[in-house]
C-alpha cells in the first residue's frame, strides 16, 4: 500500500499493524546479501521490516519447493504486513488446508479476515485460536471483534469520496490552511525525482491545492519550496495564528556518517512565515538521533504541540506526546498516557482545537488496521477516547484527518479498497448532531428532579432519543440540526411536561423545564412491594436496557440509563439495585442461559467500577425463560419482536416495609 518501507528506530513507524509505512524514515542499507541464499536474504529483509521485498523472495523459495511450509507461513505473514491482504488470505488458507497451521497462523488468518471485513469468519478462527492458546493477544482481538457492529452502525452519517488529486502513489497528511489544502504526495513531480529505500518509490513532497466548493481540489502546486530537502518532507502542521509550520523531515545524513544501525531518524523542523514565504527556523529541541520525533499537530496559536515518537519508556511501538511553548521554550514532552497509547502504534495526531485531539491507532479497538479516534483533553490530559466508526474508518488503514468545517466536513487518508498506496478522501456529515441539555426542576421548590425520563419525539411521532436526568437534574440528548421535536419529561409523582424545540444552532441548548408535583405526600411511594430472603423490599423504580443479537456488551444508549442510577445510588447509601437479564429464544437454551448471565454480570461490573459496593448489588440471568411476547422456539417473529426480549431489568430498591409518610428531610426523590 505504501510508497516506502523503513525503520523507526528499529521498529517500523507504520500506517497500520500490518507494518505499512507511515513514518517515512530512510533505511540506508550498505550491506550486500548477494552471497546468501534467498531464504536468508528474505529473513533479513523481514527483520529489516522491508516486508514487500521479503515476500517476493519467500515466494521464489516456495515456487522451487512446494512442500516448504515454513516459507508458506512466512509468505502469509509478510503479505499481511506488506498490505497484500488478498495474498495473505490465500497463503494462510493454504497453510490451514495442509493441516500445518500453528496457533499464531490462526490468529494471523483471523486478522486478515477482519481486514477483509469478513468479521463472522474472523470470529470463528479466533475461537479456534483461543481453544489452542488462551492468551492476552486472543482476548484483545476478541474484544475488538465484539465492538465491530457498534462501530458500523453510524455508516450512513457521512458521505465519502476519493479526492481528485490522488495519483498511483501515495497522498496523505492533509492540512487546511486558509482556502487551501496542504498535503504530501509521492506521486507528483517537484524537481529531481529521488527514490526512497524500501519500496523504491519517490520521497514525500509538499503540495497545495485550492479547496473548491464541492470539496474537490484545484490543480496541485509545489508548496513551501524553501523547506524542500533531499529526502522526505511531511507530514506537517501549521499554527495559522502564529505563522509557524512544523514539518516532519529526515535527520541530515551522509554516507560516511551512518549510525551503527544504518537508520536515519525523523525530526520536526520548525518554519516561520516571512514576507509570504515559509522559511526554516529552529529545529524542535527534543529531536534526537537515537529515536524519531515526527507527525506534528499544533493548535492555532502554536503553543500546544502533539507528536509521535518511538523513544524509550513508551507504551508501544510509537506513542503520542504533548509539549507546550512557555516563556519562549518548549516544555519537556509528556506521554499522553494509556487511554491513547497502546502496545501497538499511535500516529498522525491532529488538534482540531485546544481540547480536541484526533489520531490514529492500530492498538485500540477498531475495524482493522489503523482507525481514527477522537480524544477529549482537559488540562492537557486525555479524559475520553472514542472511535469515529464507519464509514470514516474501514477494515484498512485510516489516518491523518483535517476539518474544513469542524466536525462536519474535511479530509483524511486511507488505503481502503486493498491498494498498497494511500489516497486522500473527502468526507461530509449527512446528519449534524446537536447536543441538547435539558434541565428538569420542581416548579415549587425549584429543586432539581433526578431520574426524570426525557424523550424527544419528531414530527412523525417517532421517539428519536431518550435519557434520564442525573443528580443535577440535567440530561443531554443528541438531536439533528434543523429538525423539530417535542420534548416530553415524565417522572412518577409529577405531571408530564412538554416543550416544542427546533434545533437551529450547532451549539449546546439549555432548556429549563418545570414539572408539577402531584399530591402524594412527602413519602416516595414504591411501585410495588416484593419479598427477598423472607424480608420485604420496596421496588422504587424499574428501568430496562437492551442488547444487540448474541452480544452482552453495554450499548452506548444504555449509559444514559445506567449513569444517572449510579449517581442516585452514590447519594443515597440506603438504596440497592437488582439486575435481571434475559435473552431471546434464538440459539440453544444452554447458550442463552450463559449469555444472560454475562449480560447481568457486565452491568454488575460496571456499577462496581463506578464505586458502588458489591453488597448493594444482586444480579441473575434468566436465559429465554421470561419472554415478553410469543416469540418462542419455532415461532416466526420479526427482529424488532425478538429485540424486546434481549434486555436487562434494573430495579432500584430499598429494604424494609414502606411507611406511608416520611419526614421530608429523609425522603428520596428520583
Amino acid at each position: 500500500m505504501q510508497f516506502l518501507q523503513c525503520k523507526f528506530m528499529g521498529i517500523r513507524f507504520v500506517l497500520g499493524k500490518l507494518g505499512i509505512l507511515t513514518c517515512i524514515l530512510i533505511c540506508l542499507s550498505v550491506a550486500s546479501f548477494a552471497q546468501t541464499g534467498k531464504m536468508k536474504r528474505a529473513d533479513l529483509y523481514y527483520q529489516d521490516e522491508s516486508y514487500y521485498k521479503a515476500l517476493r523472495l519467500y515466494e521464489d523459495v516456495f515456487k522451487k519447493d512446494r512442500n516448504n511450509n515454513e516459507a508458506l507461513r512466512r509468505m502469509a505473514d509478510a503479505a499481511y504486513k506488506a498490505g497484500e491482504n488478498d495474498l495473505a488470505l490465500r497463503y494462510y488458507k493454504r497453510l490451514i488446508q495442509r493441516d500445518k497451521a500453528e496457533p499464531a497462523d490462526l490468529l494471523g488468518y483471523a486478522k486478515a479476515l477482519r481486514k477483509d471485513a469478513n468479521y463472522e469468519e474472523a470470529a470463528y478462527w479466533l475461537m479456534e485460536y483461543r481453544d489452542l492458546q488462551n492468551d492476552s493477544l486472543g482476548q484483545n482481538f476478541e474484544d475488538q471483534l465484539a465492538h465491530i457492529e457498534q462501530l458500523l452502525q453510524d455508516s450512513v452519517n457521512y458521505t465519502i469520496r476519493p479526492s481528485n488529486v490522488n495519483t498511483h502513489l501515495s497522498e496523505l497528511g492533509p492540512v487546511v490552511y486558509g482556502d487551501k489544502l496542504i498535503f504530501c504526495s509521492a506521486g507528483r513531480r517537484s524537481g529531481t525525482k529521488r527514490k526512497s529505500y524500501g519500496e523504491e518509490e519517490p520521497y514525500l513532497k509538499i503540495f497545495a491545492s485550492q479547496i473548491l466548493p464541492d470539496g474537490q481540489l484545484g490543480t496541485p502546486e509545489v508548496y513551501a519550496p524553501n523547506l524542500r530537502t533531499k529526502a522526505h518532507d511531511g507530514p506537517l502542521a501549521i499554527a495559522s495564528e502564529a505563522g509557524k509550520m512544523f514539518v516532519t523531515q529526515n535527520q541530515k545524513f551522509r554516507g560516511v556518517h551512518l549510525d551503527p544501525n544504518k537508520i536515519v531518524q525523523l525530526k520536526i523542523q520548525q518554519a516561520s512565515l516571512q514576507d509570504g514565504d515559509w522559511k526554516p527556523s529552529a529545529e524542535f529541541p527534543f529531536n534526537s538521533k537515537k529515536y524519531s520525533v515526527a507527525h506534528p499537530a499544533v493548535n492555532a496559536d502554536g503553543r500546544i504541540l502533539v507528536f509521535a515518537s518511538n523513544q524509550d519508556g513508551g507504551y508501544g511501538l510509537t506513542d503520542l506526546y504533548i509539549s507546550y511553548f512557555d516563556r519562549g521554550n518548549w516544555t519537556t514532552p509528556r506521554n499522553l498516557g494509556p487511554l491513547v497509547n497502546t502496545s501497538e502504534s499511535e500516529l498522525f495526531p491532529y488538534l482540531a482545537n485546544d481540547s480536541t485531539l484526533y489520531f490514529s491507532s492500530s492498538g485500540l479497538e477498531g475495524l482493522g488496521g489503523l482507525d481514527l479516534f477522537r480524544a477529549d483533553l482537559k488540562d492537557g490530559k486525555v479524559v475520553r477516547v472514542k472511535n469515529l466508526g464507519a464509514p470514516i474508518n474501514s477494515s484498512y488503514d485510516d489516518f491523518s484527518m483535517a476539518f474544513t468545517v469542524y466536525d462536519e466536513e474535511g479530509y483524511f487518508a486511507s488505503n481502503r479498497g486493498g491498494k498498497r498506496n494511500d489516497d486522500l478522501y473527502y468526507f461530509e456529515r449527512n446528519i449534524v448532531p446537536l447536543p441538547v441539555r435539558v434541565i428538569v426542576q420542581d416548579s415549587d421548590s425549584k429543586e432539581k428532579v433526578k431520574l426524570a425520563q426525557v424523550i424527544a419525539v419528531d414530527v412523525n411521532g417517532d421517539t428519536i432519543a431518550t435519557s434520564l436526568t442525573g443528580v443535577d437534574g440535567s440530561a443531554t440528548l443528541t438531536l439533528n440540526r434543523g429538525e423539530a421535536y417535542s420534548l416530553r419529561v415524565s417522572r412518577r409523582s409529577y405531571f408530564e411536561s412538554r416543550m416544542d424545540l427546533v434545533c437551529e444552532k450547532a451549539d449546546q441548548v439549555e432548556i429549563d423545564m418545570q414539572a408539577d408535583l402531584q399530591a402524594e405526600g412527602d413519602g416516595v411511594r414504591p411501585l410495588y412491594m416484593d419479598m427477598e430472603d423472607g424480608e420485604p423490599i420496596q421496588v422504587l423504580e424499574v428501568y430496562a436496557v437492551h442488547y444487540d443479537l448474541a452480544k452482552w456488551t453495554i450499548r452506548d444508549d444504555a449509559y444514559d440509563i445506567l449513569n444517572p442510577i449510579i449517581d442516585v445510588l452514590a447519594e443515597n447509601p440506603d438504596l440497592e439495585v437488582r439486575i435481571e437479564s434475559h435473552a431471546d429464544s434464538r440459539g440453544r437454551r444452554e447458550s442463552n442461559n450463559i449469555l444472560s448471565d454475562k449480560r447481568a454480570k457486565v452491568i454488575d461490573n460496571y456499577f462496581i467500577s463506578r464505586y458502588i459496593r458489591p453488597e448493594r448489588i444482586r444480579y441473575k440471568g434468566f436465559g429465554e425463560s421470561r419472554l415478553l411476547n410469543i416469540c418462542y422456539d419455532g415461532v416466526k417473529c420479526s427482529e424488532e419482536e425478538h429485540a424486546v426480549n434481549r434486555r436487562s431489568i434494573i430495579k432500584v430498591i430499598r429494604k424494609g416495609p414502606y411507611h406511608e409518610m416520611r419526614l421530608k428531610r429523609a425522603a428520596f426523590y428520583f
